[in-house]
């Protein structure tokens, strides 16, 4: 059951700072937290810029990018969408067995692959550090 419904909610702000659109529910007993740079209009909800605390407190966080929504998910929901798998060779087995035990990696002869998990603020980013992430990857 959903306690709160946001159905195309949109505010002009003014010097750029806008919201055009969003829309999410948040269901009874559940925590969401909503993530946007300052001045994005977002405290419609519980908004922190502690990425940490938004992890611990909240079932889903929204992500706002250019007054969009570009992301509704659980932080780990997330991490899944934004994994980064890194192959290493190395200069011998032995030493491949090592890496791949002291960093969680699959062996695979000199090669081991990782994948390191990120931080919501490292995810955050991805939707910020470029123009790649434009209107084709809204939700």
């Amino acid at each position: 059951m959903n306690t709160i419904s946001i159905e195309h909610l949109g505010r002009d702000y003014g010097e750029g700072k806008e919201i055009f659109d969003i829309s999410f529910h948040v269901k009874q007993g559940e925590v969401f937290g909503f993530l946007g740079p300052n001045g994005a209009g977002k405290t419609i909800l519980m908004s922190s810029h502690i990425f940490e605390e938004v992890e611990r407190t909240c079932d889903r966080i929204g992500i706002i990018r250019k007054g969009k929504m570009v992301a509704v998910d659980s932080a780990s929901a997330l991490r899944e969408r934004h994994i980064c798998t890194y192959t290493v060779t190395l200069e011998s087995e032995a030493a491949a067995q090592a890496f791949a035990r002291d960093f969680s990696g699959m062996q695979n002869g000199r090669q081991v692959t990782v994948k390191p998990r990120q931080s919501l603020e490292e995810i955050f980013m991805n939707y910020y550090g470029d123009e790649k992430n434009d209107e084709s990857d809204l939700i």
